[in-house]
């Protein structure tokens, strides 16, 4: 089967490689399950007399390889409030660049879009002109946190409803969505997880090693409803308790500075590593090493980051967020309240002094078995030949 990828906006640039590293993940994994894969990114809109235009290649086609070919392309917005004339702008652009994919590539089988804003209009639109079928799988936090726009809902609803198959990452996401759109725009749909990375999934188990102290660890971009101002307020309850523990932040953002600041501000200075934007198998390294991971966000529509831990056979304390409602039970970890300073610090004490009661086999075991790539990519070629 020939799949084509439709994602919105830039697809893992130099600057944030962060950026569409699922999509990239569950490509490989189908290519190396027997698909046939290729991606184009919806594109950006820049004004005409954006001074880096030229870095961008506004109006030309960009190809990478990243073992499967990826289109992009920058268009001119020469709309910038007049949102109706941006979408038909966005509609001939991304029309454009599916038909150099199709010329070098030829026609897709199926068109299968992440998230519906953007991509899914596209894919929509794209089905309308050349009967291909296409499906839709939603991440966005934005229907959660109420940063959809009313105007978009009858384009949203119109894509959905036209989808061949609909695809949420946790239950709770679709659900939310269902709320928005209603039960006969929505059903049928199926939840999927994100896949875990080939390179947590293939790594060894490590062995505990003999630290000075026992470590937490957080992976996330330093954004606000990332839960991070909580986490520093929680783990300072936990030192000022005699505990002797230390704690690695991974990420970098906007909130970085502050962070720093509450950390000096508070004490805790020199128990709070601050580890910034580092290499996945770094990331990997630090999972492997710690003792329990940590997810404290306001708002989650998965948590990859969790399965990550979970499979090296780190125990998980999440809040009850979305997506790690579905990810964290009473074998893997412990699932708290958002924004509640007082039961995260419990929690982490609670860990820390019942670290043994977690099995790190069997919790490595139960997390590949459920969003390992022999489960993700059996239920997509599942409902791709459904299709």
């Amino acid at each position: 089967m020939h799949i084509l990828i439709i994602r919105s906006y830039h697809f893992m640039p130099e600057r944030n490689s962060l950026l569409g590293i699922f999509q990239f993940h569950q490509a490989s994994a189908l290519i190396r399950n027997g698909c046939k894969i290729g991606l184009i990114s919806n594109p950006m809109l820049y004004l005409p007399f954006r001074k880096s235009s030229e870095k961008l290649q506004l109006g030309k086609v960009i190809e990478r390889d990243f073992g499967f070919p990826v289109l992009e392309y920058n268009g001119y917005n020469f709309f910038p409030k007049l949102r109706g004339l941006q979408r038909i702008l966005l509609s001939g652009y991304g029309n454009h660049l599916f038909k150099v994919y199709c010329k070098k590539y030829g026609k897709p089988d199926i068109l299968h879009a992440h998230n519906a804003r953007s991509s899914g209009v596209l894919a929509s639109q794209l089905k309308k002109n050349h009967s291909i079928p296409y499906g839709i799988t939603e991440h966005s936090t934005a229907y959660a946190t109420g940063w959809v726009n009313k105007i978009e809902f009858p384009f949203l609803k119109n894509t959905y409803q036209h989808a061949d198959f609909r695809i949420f990452v946790s239950p709770e996401l679709g659900n939310t969505i269902e709320t928005l759109f209603g039960k006969d725009v929505i059903r049928p749909w199926v939840y999927i997880p994100n896949i875990l990375d080939h390179l947590f999934e293939n790594a060894d188990l490590h062995p505990p090693l003999s630290k000075p102290r026992f470590t937490f660890l957080v992976v996330a971009n330093l954004i606000e409803r990332k839960g991070l101002i909580e986490l520093l307020s929680a783990f300072k309850i936990l030192i000022e308790d005699g505990n002797d523990c230390s704690l690695h932040i991974i990420g970098n953002g906007p909130q970085e500075e502050t962070l720093k600041k509450k950390a000096v501000d508070t004490g805790i200075e020199d128990r709070v590593s601050f580890l910034g934007k580092i290499l996945r198998e770094q990331i990997l390294r630090e999972m492997q090493t710690c003792d329990v991971y940590l997810q404290p966000s306001y708002y989650e529509t998965f948590g990859v980051a969790i399965i990550e831990a979970l499979s090296c056979g780190k125990p998980v304390i999440a809040t009850s967020s979305g997506g790690p409602n579905n990810i964290v039970n009473q074998d893997n970890g412990i699932l708290i309240p958002p924004v509640d300073i007082s039961a995260l610090a419990d929690a982490m004490r609670k860990m820390k002094d019942q670290i043994r009661q977690f099995n790190p086999i069997k919790i490595r075991e139960q997390c590949i078995s459920l969003y390992g790539e022999k489960a993700v990519t059996e239920s997509l070629i599942k409902i791709y030949k459904e299709v």
